[in-house]
């Protein structure tokens, strides 16, 4: 088979460094472009965009993955319908007010000063990887995070509490997958329910992992994408 194009949009930090272990783990028929937002520059969705969409391949089919704070960013992309374009893979992610009502409240405190140190491994434990994380994940989701400019963090999070992609799923055309980390204590647990009832085409797959999924069972994930990446070129 002729290999596919997995096109990687980032979690928060924008690095792209945590795919690490998707990466190894990814079998030969897939080929990964990893995309990396700007660690210097703050740039809200609409901003992000066009920088996306320059990075996508041209010559060959792709599967469109976001992660975390990229998935709305994904939709409106496939949205777009691009060329080449064969599924949309959702992971832990959202359309909408990402968390609960009262805590989206929080939205105009998100300033650059509540960024000024990565946060702590607890924090990390406890919201994104699992109290039963290793160490190397955490040092690693810290150290990402850190490399990233304080004011660009904030925008980021004050963005994805603001968002709403509801209309724009109604305009994808490809397969949409929906990976859920059923131990996530970060996003809204009715995420994918309220994404089935606007996609009643909608696949989702549930893995056993907080919310930092593709790091706690790359494995897994890596050969879940692969069917899938599969499955859409024999339907195109």
């Amino acid at each position: 088979m002729v290999p596919i194009t997995l096109v990687l949009m980032p979690g928060l930090d924008g690095t792209g460094e945590q795919f690490a272990p998707l990466l190894s783990a990814l079998p030969d028929s897939l080929v990964p472009l990893v995309v990396r937002y700007p660690r210097d520059r703050a740039l809200d969705y609409e901003a992000l965009l066009p920088l996306v969409a320059a990075q996508l391949p041209t010559d060959a089919p792709f599967v469109l993955v976001g992660e975390s704070f990229s998935g709305p960013l994904a939709i409106r992309i496939a949205a777009l319908a691009p060329r080449g374009l064969c599924a949309l893979v959702l992971v832990a992610t959202f359309h909408r007010r990402p968390v609960a009502s009262w805590l989206a409240l929080a939205r105009p405190f998100a300033r650059a000063p509540m960024f000024a140190r990565p946060p702590p491994a607890f924090v990390i434990r406890q919201l994104l990887a699992g109290s039963d994380a290793p160490d190397a994940l955490v040092r690693s989701f810290r150290a990402s995070s850190a490399s990233v400019r304080r004011h660009v963090l904030a925008l980021r999070v004050r963005a994805a509490l603001a968002v709403d992609v509801s209309s724009a799923l109604a305009e994808v055309r490809v397969p949409i997958v929906y990976f859920a980390a059923s131990h996530d204590a970060l996003l809204r647990a009715a995420i994918a329910d309220e994404l089935r009832a606007l996609v009643p085409t909608l696949d989702v797959r549930s893995f056993a992992t907080p919310h930092l999924l593709l790091q706690r069972q790359p494995r897994e994930a890596a050969a879940a994408l692969a069917e899938i990446a599969a499955r859409a070129i024999m339907a195109t």
